[in-house]
C-alpha cells in the first residue's frame, strides 16, 4: 500500500485514500464518475458539480483502491458547507465500478467515510433515487418540496454564467442574501459563489423592474438530472410576491413552499443526523429553544417539547421537522429549509 495512503483498509485487497493523496486529476474522477452514471457525452460531472469535484476539495473526495491492480474502483465525495452557520456536509459522485459490484464492498466503504464525516457536522445530506439503500445507513427521505408547472408560455431571456454582467451578478448574490434572511439556505461565500459560476449548463434569469432593480432570479437546467427545471430562485417579497413571480415562469418550477394547489410535492433530500452535539445546538437554534434534543442512538431520538419527553425513531424526527407536512405544534417556529439546485450535489 503507497505510503501517502490513509492506511483505511477495508481488506487485504482494497484500501480507502483520498484524490489529494493519490494525486489523480479531477478530470480523471469525472471520467470515472461519468462512466459509471451513464453521463451523456454533452456533460460533464466536474462542471455540474463544480462545488463538489475541484481542486480546492481533493481531500474530501474518497476513493476505493484494488490494491492488487491499484486502479480505482469506487468514489464518495463530500462536500462541507454550512447551512445557516450550521455544518453540514453533502455527499455525492456515489459509485462503485460496475466490475465490481455485488462483492459487498461498498458497505464498509460507505461507513468508513461517514465515520470520518459524522462528527463534523450537524447533518450529512444525500440526493438519490436509491433511497431504500441509503436508509440502511441512518438516512432518511424529508423536506418538502413542490413541484408547479409552467405558467407563462412566453420563453424567458435565460443567460449563461459568462453571459451575465457585474449589475446581474451583484443582484443575484443580493437576493440570494435577502431570501436566505426568509428561509434557511447554504451560506454562500466567495468560493462558493466562484463554484456556481462554473457550472456552464445552468442558465440563469433576473427579472428587473422599470427602474432597472432586480425583483427576483431564476435558475434552470444541471447537466442532465436538472434539465428543463428551475431548480433554484430568490425574491425580494417587499417587492413582489411569490405566486406574481410564478407566474413568470416558462418551466416547472421547485419551491420549498406551498402558494396554490396546482402543484405536486416530493421529498427534498436525504438526511441523516452528524454529531450529537452539533445536531442538538442545530435544533435549539432552529426552533428558537422550544425543542431540546437530549440523546439519539441509531434509531431513535429523545427529545423534550412543552415540557414533556418524548421517543420518536429518526425517521419520524426528521420528517416531523423538515416535512413533507412537517409536524403543526413546529410549523410556527421553524423556518422553511430550502437547498438551491446549484448546491445540491
Amino acid at each position: 500500500m503507497p505510503e501517502n495512503s490513509l492506511q483505511l483498509k477495508i481488506d487485504q485487497n482494497f484500501y480507502i485514500t483520498t484524490v489529494k493523496e493519490r494525486k489523480v486529476s479531477i478530470k480523471l474522477i469525472s471520467e470515472f464518475i461519468e462512466k459509471e452514471f451513464a453521463y451523456d457525452a454533452e456533460n460533464s460531472f466536474h462542471i455540474d458539480f463544480a462545488p463538489l469535484l475541484n481542486e480546492k476539495n481533493s481531500e474530501n473526495l474518497y476513493l476505493l483502491i484494488d490494491y492488487n491492480s491499484d486502479t480505482i474502483i469506487g468514489h464518495i465525495g463530500i462536500c462541507y458547507r454550512k447551512l445557516g452557520d450550521t455544518a453540514v456536509a453533502f455527499i455525492g459522485g456515489i459509485c462503485i465500478a460496475k466490475a465490481y459490484q455485488g462483492n459487498k464492498l461498498f458497505s464498509p466503504f460507505f461507513k468508513t467515510v461517514l465515520t470520518r464525516v459524522k462528527e463534523r457536522v450537524a447533518f450529512m445530506v444525500l440526493w438519490s433515487n436509491l433511497a431504500n439503500l441509503y436508509e440502511k445507513y441512518g438516512f432518511h427521505l424529508a423536506g418538502e418540496q413542490f413541484q408547479y408547472p409552467a405558467a407563462s408560455g412566453t420563453a424567458l431571456p435565460w443567460k449563461k454564467a459568462k453571459e451575465l454582467t457585474e449589475l446581474d451578478i451583484q443582484s443575484i448574490k443580493s437576493l440570494f442574501k435577502i431570501q436566505s434572511h426568509y428561509w434557511l439556505m447554504p451560506t454562500r461565500e466567495t468560493k462558493d459563489w466562484q463554484h456556481t459560476w462554473n457550472i456552464k449548463s445552468a442558465s440563469f434569469y433576473i427579472h428587473y423592474n422599470e427602474n432597472n432593480e432586480a425583483l427576483f432570479y431564476c435558475v434552470k437546467d444541471k447537466g442532465q438530472d436538472l434539465t428543463g427545471i428551475i431548480h433554484e430562485l430568490a425574491f425580494n417579497p417587499n417587492t413582489i410576491g411569490a405566486a406574481e413571480m410564478l407566474q413568470q415562469f416558462d418551466h416547472p418550477c421547485w419551491m420549498p413552499i406551498k402558494i396554490s394547489n396546482d402543484c405536486n410535492i416530493q421529498f427534498a433530500a436525504s438526511w441523516a443526523v452528524g454529531s450529537f452535539t452539533l445536531f442538538s445546538h442545530f435544533i435549539r437554534k432552529w426552533s428558537r429553544g422550544r425543542l431540546q434534543v437530549l440523546s439519539t442512538d441509531e434509531n431513535q431520538i429523545h427529545f423534550f417539547f412543552n415540557e414533556q419527553e418524548y421517543h420518536l425513531a429518526q425517521s419520524d424526527f426528521i420528517t416531523m421537522l423538515f416535512g413533507p407536512n412537517p409536524a403543526q405544534e413546529f410549523k410556527e417556529f421553524l423556518k422553511t429549509i430550502y437547498i438551491p439546485g446549484l448546491d445540491s450535489i
